[in-house]
C-alpha cells in the first residue's frame, strides 16, 4: 500500500520527542523540603502530628506550631505558666476533634481559637510530672502511657496508674496501642507488656525475650493495618509480630544501624523506619529488599525525630539535619536516563518485573545492581526505531518497529523471529501491540493484522493472521491504539475516523454524536465497571459505556485537554498523562488530583502510550527527563483538599463559633479566615465563598480571608470551598450559619408590645371620646325631642281648629251634610289620636289617612275636588299628618268650584321625593292663617333628616317636595339612611 507523506510527516513528529539522557541512580523516592523550615531556625521539631482537619501540628522543644502547608501558627503557654522544660512530648486529638499537647512534665493543653494554650484538667489525675508518650480514648476512658510514672487509665468512677509493683515490666513507656477490645499493647524497656482492664482489675502480660521477642527495649510499634504489629527496638532493628501466634519475623538480618526512633507502615508495600544515627530506611514489603538513605542531595540527614504519613499518602520526615522533608508515596523516580537511552517510545515491564524501553536506537533493559540502576541494551542486532512492546501469554516479547515490522523475541531460547508485511503484516510501522490468550492484534500505519498464538510462534513457518484493512473492513487504516478489553472486544484509535470496535469479526465505527464529536483517538483503556475511557485531541477524556458518550473537561478538573496516554490502576483510578504532569482521575467520584513539580515531577514531554502496568500492580511512565513508577496505594487516601474555618472574628475579637451563632445587631462586622489543606501541592489552591443572606453568586479568590462590615439584621450562612484542580466539589466546602438579631426595636416582642399598647391606647380614646360623644348626643337628642314634642302638641289644636271652620261653612252651605260630616270627623280624629305620639309613621298609613280625609272633603266639595294618588315606594316614612296638612292647605288657599275645580297631585319624582302639588288658583280673598301647617312640616324635616323640604311656586302649580325617610328611626335621633 503508498503512505500518504503527511501522515509520515505526522507520526514522525509524534514518535520524535526526545528524552535527555539519564546517570544510572538508584529507584528512589523524591524527597522535597518543606516550608515549615523557616518557621524552625533553632528549634528542634522532635513530634509531628495530623489532625482530622488536615493540619500538621509539629511539637518542638520550644513548645507546639500548626503548618498547613504553606503557614505555620504558634501556639504560646499561659502567661502565668512556668515551666521548667516546654518540649512537647506527645500530640492526640480527642473524639470531640480538640487536640491535645502533652509537655515533657506532664501537663497538658489544648490550643484555642485564639492562638493560646489552655490546660486540661483530667479529673482524678495528680500527682503526674513524667512525659506522656501515648494518649489514648477507649469508649469513656482515657489512657495514658508516661516515661517514668507506667500507665494511668482514668474512667468516669476511678483513676488507675499501674506500674511495675501492678505488673508491668518497666514503668518507662514507649508507646501504647489499643485494639477494638480495649486490650492496650505497651512498648517498654523490657519487652511488651498487654494489658486488659476488667470489672475485677486488670490482666497484665509479660512478653520479653523469653517468650520470643528478638530484643528487650521496644521503641515504637506500627500496626499492620490488621491484626499484627511492627516494632522498632532499640539495638536489634525491625521486626514484624503476630499476636495472636505469637509469631515473630524479623525484616533485616545483622541489623547494623542502630536505635530506631519511629515507624512508618504503608499497608502491603513498605514500611520507612527512622533511626538515631544511620539515617532514613524504606523497606519494601513485596520484594523483601530495603535501602538506606543516609544522606539527600549530598546533605546528611541526621537523626530521623518522628515520622507521619499523612491523609493524602505523602510521608513526612523529622530530621534534626535536614528539618521537615516530605515525599509522595504514590511514585518513585529513576531521576536521570543515561546518555545512550534516548527518544524513549516504549515501555515495557515483564512477569518477571522487568523493565525494557524501546528507544530509537533499539531496545535497553533496566538492570539493578546493589541497588544501583543501569540501562543495558538488548539486541545488538535491532538497530531500529521503537515504537511498541507488548509481552505474550507465552512469554514472548513482541517489538513493534518504525518501518521494519515486528522483531518476536523468545526469553526461555533467547531465538527471535522477524515478522514483515511478508508475513501478514499490513504494514512495517507498527504504532501498537495487544492481545489475549490465543491473538495478538497489531496497529500500523495501515491497518490491524490479527495473528494467532501458536505452540511454537518462534519456530513455526507461518502464523495464522487476518487482516483488517481499508473498507469495508476499516473507515481508518491510521491506527495510533490497539486495547483488548476484559470481554476480549478489540477497540482501535484511529488517526481521523474516531474509535472503532471489532468483536467477533464485525468493525463497529463511532465517532461520537453532535454534542461529543471525535476524530483522533491517542489512547484508549477501561475501568473497573467494564467502561471504555479514551482520549481524543483537545477533547480531554471521553467515556463510552455502551450506549452514550460523556465527556470531561476543564471544567471538570482536568487542566490540558490533550492527553497523551491512559491507564488504569489496580483501583480503578485512571492515569491522564500530559505535558503539564500526570493527574489522576476517579471514575466513581470523579475527583482530579494533579501531580506535578510539587512531587518533584521534572518536564515530562510524553510520547504516546508510553506506560506500562507490572505484574504487581505498579505502573511504569517515561518522559522526556524521568522514567518513574506509580503505585497504587492500598489505602483510601483523600483525594480533595480539606476545608476548614480557622478563625471568625466578630468586631475585633475571635469567637468561638463551635458555641456561638446568634449575635447583637451592632455586632455586625464579620472577618472569616480559613484554609484549604492540600500537604501536596499546597500553592495550588483556590477558594470560592458566598454569604447566602447578601451575595447572589460566589466569588472567587486566592486569599485565606473575606471581611463583611456592617451586615444588616437577619440569617446567614458563609459557605467556602477549595479545590486544587479548578473543580470546586460540594464535599470541598464548609458552611458556618449564623443570626444577626435586629435591635429591640425591631424585634418581635417589642413591635408586638408597641401595637398592644398602641391599641390599648386607641381603645381608651375611643372609649373616652365615644362617652363624650353620647354626653353630647344624649343632651342634644333630648332637647331635639323636647322641641319636637313641642311642634306635635301644636298639631292637634290646629287640625281641631281648621276642622272646625270647615264644618262652620258645612253647615252655612248644607245643615244636613254637616250631620254626617261631623260622624265621619270623628271617626278621622279617631285616627289622628291614634298617630300623635309617633314619630314617623309608614307612607302607605299617612296615604291610607289622606284618602279618609278626601273622601270628607268630597262631602263638601263633591267633584270640584280631585285627588290623584301615584306612588312607587312602599317600604318609607314620613312625619305624620304632613300629607293632610298639605292636602288641607291646597284647599285652604285655594278656589274649589264648579268652574274651577282644584286639582291635587301626590306622585313620586325620579329622584325618589313625594311631591305633594296643586293647580295655582288663590281665592281673591285670602283666609285668615297661622301658617303653622307649612313651617311645622319643615321643622320637623328639619329634626328628623338632614334632607330639607323644597317648596316650589310659580302662577300654575304650587309644589312640595318630601323627603321620604327609609328607616322608621329618625337620623338625628338615631343614625338612620335617607333616600334622595
Amino acid at each position: 500500500m503508498t503512505l500518504s507523506w503527511h501522515k509520515v510527516n505526522r507520526v514522525i513528529l509524534l514518535i520524535l520527542f526526545c528524552g535527555i539522557g539519564q546517570y544510572s541512580f538508584a529507584q528512589q523516592p523524591n524527597f522535597l523540603p518543606s516550608t515549615a523550615n523557616d518557621l524552625l531556625g533553632d528549634l528542634t521539631a522532635s513530634k509531628i502530628f495530623e489532625s482530622s482537619f488536615g493540619y500538621l501540628w509539629i511539637g518542638t522543644d520550644q513548645g507546639l506550631y500548626r503548618f498547613d502547608g504553606l503557614e505555620y501558627k504558634a501556639y504560646d503557654l499561659p502567661k502565668d505558666s512556668s515551666f521548667a522544660s516546654i518540649a512537647v512530648s506527645t500530640l492526640y486529638e480527642t473524639e470531640k476533634a480538640e487536640i491535645w499537647v502533652a509537655f515533657a512534665n506532664g501537663q497538658i493543653f489544648s490550643p484555642t481559637f485564639s492562638g493560646d494554650l489552655q490546660p486540661i484538667t483530667l479529673t482524678g489525675l495528680s500527682g503526674l510530672y513524667s512525659p506522656i508518650r501515648s494518649i489514648v480514648e477507649y469508649k469513656d476512658q482515657i489512657w495514658l502511657a508516661t516515661y517514668g510514672q507506667g500507665l494511668y487509665v482514668l474512667t468516669p468512677d476511678s483513676t488507675y496508674n499501674f506500674t511495675v509493683e501492678d505488673g508491668l515490666s518497666g514503668n518507662d513507656l514507649y508507646q501504647m496501642s489499643l485494639d477494638s477490645t480495649g486490650l492496650a499493647y505497651l512498648a517498654t524497656d523490657r519487652g511488651v507488656n498487654t494489658l486488659q482492664l476488667t470489672e475485677t482489675g486488670a490482666i497484665i502480660q509479660k512478653i520479653t525475650l523469653a517468650e520470643g521477642l528478638p530484643a528487650n527495649v521496644i521503641r515504637t510499634m506500627e500496626s499492620d493495618g490488621q491484626d499484627g504489629f511492627f516494632i522498632g527496638t532499640y539495638d536489634n532493628g525491625v521486626y514484624y509480630w503476630d499476636p495472636n501466634s505469637n509469631q515473630e519475623q524479623v525484616l533485616i538480618e545483622d541489623w547494623d544501624y542502630g536505635v530506631i526512633n519511629s515507624l512508618s507502615v504503608f499497608p502491603e508495600r513498605e514500611i520507612w523506619i527512622g533511626t538515631e544515627r544511620k539515617g532514613l530506611i524504606q523497606y519494601d514489603l513485596r520484594t523483601k529488599t530495603y535501602q538506606v538513605f543516609s544522606e539527600i542531595d549530598g546533605l546528611s540527614i541526621g537523626r530521623i525525630l518522628d515520622l507521619h504519613k499523612d491523609q493524602e499518602g505523602n510521608l513526612w520526615i523529622l530530621s534534626n539535619a535536614l528539618n521537615i522533608l516530605k515525599t509522595n508515596r504514590r511514585f518513585d523516580f529513576i531521576p536521570v536516563i543515561s546518555p545512550e537511552v534516548k527518544e524513549i517510545q516504549a515501555l515495557l515491564t515483564d512477569v518477571n518485573d522487568q523493565l525494557w524501553l524501546g528507544t530509537q536506537t533499539g531496545v535497553f533493559q533496566l538492570k539493578s545492581e546493589n541497588g544501583q540502576f543501569k540501562y543495558e541494551r538488548k539486541f545488538p542486532e535491532i538497530q531500529a526505531n521503537i515504537l511498541s512492546l507488548y509481552q505474550d501469554p507465552r512469554g514472548n516479547l513482541w517489538i513493534g518497529t518504525f518501518g521494519e515490522g515486528i522483531y518476536i523475541y523468545s526469553p526461555s531460547d533467547e531465538k527471535i523471529r522477524h515478522l514483515t508485511t511478508e508475513d501478514g503484516l499490513v504494514d512495517g510501522s507498527v504504532l501498537s501491540i495487544d492481545g489475549n490468550q490465543e491473538h495478538i492484534w497489531v496497529g500500523t500505519l495501515a491497518g490491524v493484522t490479527e495473528f494467532h498464538l501458536g505452540a511454537d510462534i518462534i519456530t513455526s513457518e507461518m502464523i495464522p493472521y487476518h487482516r483488517f484493512e481499508q473498507e469495508p473492513q476499516l473507515n481508518a487504516t491510521f491506527i495510533y491504539k490497539v486495547f483488548v478489553d476484559s470481554k476480549n472486544r478489540v477497540w482501535l484509535g484511529t488517526d481521523s475516523e474516531g474509535i472503532n470496535l471489532i468483536e467477533e469479526d464485525q468493525v463497529s465505527y463511532f465517532k461520537g454524536t453532535d454534542s461529543i464529536a471525535f476524530n483522533t483517538v491517542y489512547s484508549i483503556t477501561e475501568d473497573l465497571d467494564g467502561n471504555i475511557w479514551f482520549t481524543s485531541a483537545n477533547n480531554g477524556l471521553i467515556k463510552f459505556d455502551g450506549e452514550t458518550f460523556l465527556s470531561f473537561g476543564i471544567e471538570d478538573g482536568l487542566r490540558n485537554l490533550n492527553i497523551n496516554s491512559l491507564t488504569t490502576d489496580p483501583k480503578g483510578n485512571i492515569l491522564l498523562v500530559h505535558t503539564g504532569g500526570i493527574d489522576l482521575f476517579d471514575p466513581n467520584s470523579e475527583a482530579v488530583i494533579y501531580y506535578d513539580e510539587n512531587i518533584g515531577l521534572g518536564k515530562l514531554e510524553p510520547n504516546l502510550n508510553v506506560f506500562s502496568q507490572a505484574p504487581n500492580g505498579d505502573i511504569w511512565l517515561s518522559g522526556q527527563e524521568q522514567t518513574l513508577k506509580y503505585i497504587a496505594p492500598s489505602e483510601a487516601f483523600r483525594v480533595s483538599p480539606q476545608t476548614t474555618l480557622d478563625e471568625i472574628n466578630v468586631n475585633g475579637s475571635t469567637i468561638d463559633f463551635t458555641q456561638k451563632n446568634r449575635f447583637s445587631y451592632y455586632k455586625n462586622t464579620f472577618l472569616f479566615n480559613f484554609k484549604g489543606i492540600w500537604l501536596t501541592a499546597p500553592d495550588a489552591l483556590q477558594y470560592r465563598y458566598k454569604l447566602e443572606g447578601l451575595d447572589d453568586d460566589w466569588v472567587y479568590t486566592r486569599d485565606q480571608e473575606v471581611n463583611y462590615v456592617n451586615l444588616n439584621p437577619g440569617n446567614y450562612t458563609f459557605t467556602i470551598g477549595t479545590t486544587a484542580n479548578n473543580y470546586f466539589a460540594p464535599e470541598t466546602s464548609q458552611s458556618y450559619s449564623f443570626t444577626i438579631r435586629p435591635p429591640f426595636w425591631q424585634q418581635a416582642w417589642f413591635i408586638l408590645s408597641t401595637i398592644v399598647f398602641i391599641v390599648w391606647i386607641t381603645y381608651l380614646s375611643l372609649r373616652t371620646r365615644e362617652r363624650r360623644l353620647m354626653k353630647e348626643s344624649n343632651l342634644r337628642r333630648e332637647k331635639i325631642e323636647s322641641q319636637f314634642e313641642a311642634l306635635k302638641s301644636q298639631i292637634n289644636p290646629h287640625f281641631l281648629f281648621n276642622s272646625f271652620n270647615t264644618l262652620v261653612a258645612i253647615i252655612e252651605e248644607s245643615p244636613d251634610m254637616a250631620v254626617s260630616y261631623v260622624e265621619r270627623l270623628s271617626d278621622f280624629y279617631r285616627s289622628i289620636l291614634q298617630y300623635r305620639d309617633k314619630t314617623v309613621i309608614p307612607l302607605e298609613e299617612e296615604l291610607s289617612m289622606v284618602q279618609n280625609y278626601y273622601y270628607l272633603l268630597q262631602e263638601r266639595f263633591g267633584d270640584n275636588l280631585k285627588l290623584n294618588i301615584q306612588t312607587k315606594e312602599t317600604e318609607a316614612y314620613v312625619p305624620p299628618l304632613c300629607i293632610q296638612m298639605l292636602v288641607e292647605n291646597a284647599i285652604k288657599h285655594n278656589i274649589v268650584s264648579t268652574r274651577k275645580p282644584l286639582q291635587i297631585t301626590i306622585n313620586q319624582d325620579d329622584r325618589g321625593k313625594l311631591v305633594v302639588s296643586n293647580t295655582m288658583q288663590p281665592k281673591r280673598k285670602k283666609p285668615q292663617s297661622t301658617s303653622f301647617g307649612l313651617s311645622s312640616i319643615i321643622a320637623r324635616y328639619a329634626l328628623l333628616s338632614d334632607k330639607r323640604v323644597q317648596v316650589k311656586k310659580n302662577n300654575q302649580e304650587f309644589s312640595v317636595s318630601l323627603p321620604l325617610i327609609k328607616s322608621r328611626y329618625t337620623s338625628k335621633l338615631i343614625d338612620t339612611d335617607m333616600i334622595s
